[in-house]
């Protein structure tokens, strides 16, 4: 199987992990954040497109964006994340990038 290129700077992201954490960062954990944010995304993008379409939008917009994530802050400050089956994915991913 032929590799497609890079997706993302990988030393970039460990300095960053490492200059935010101040401790070392082990050899593969730089793919296994850039997986949980681009999975955070995609949860993102499809809660923005369910309020778009409820709101009678065409498509994404950075609108719904923010209402999504205005919704998602006010639930993680007043711990909203219990009954939804969703919410934990993106609760957990939200604590690990919180900084």
């Amino acid at each position: 199987m032929a590799g497609t290129g890079k997706l993302y700077p990988r030393n970039t992201v460990k300095k960053i992990v490492k200059a935010h954490t101040k401790k070392g960062v082990s050899a593969n954990v730089d793919i296994l954040i850039f997986l949980d944010y681009a999975l955070f995304l995609q949860e993102l993008v499809r809660e923005a497109s369910i309020h778009g379409k409820l709101a009678g939008e065409r498509g994404v917009s950075a609108r719904s964006v923010r209402k999504v994530t205005e919704v998602r802050k006010h639930e993680l400050i007043y711990g909203f994340f219990k009954s939804s089956r969703v919410n934990g994915s993106i609760q957990d991913s939200l604590r690990r990038f919180k900084g």
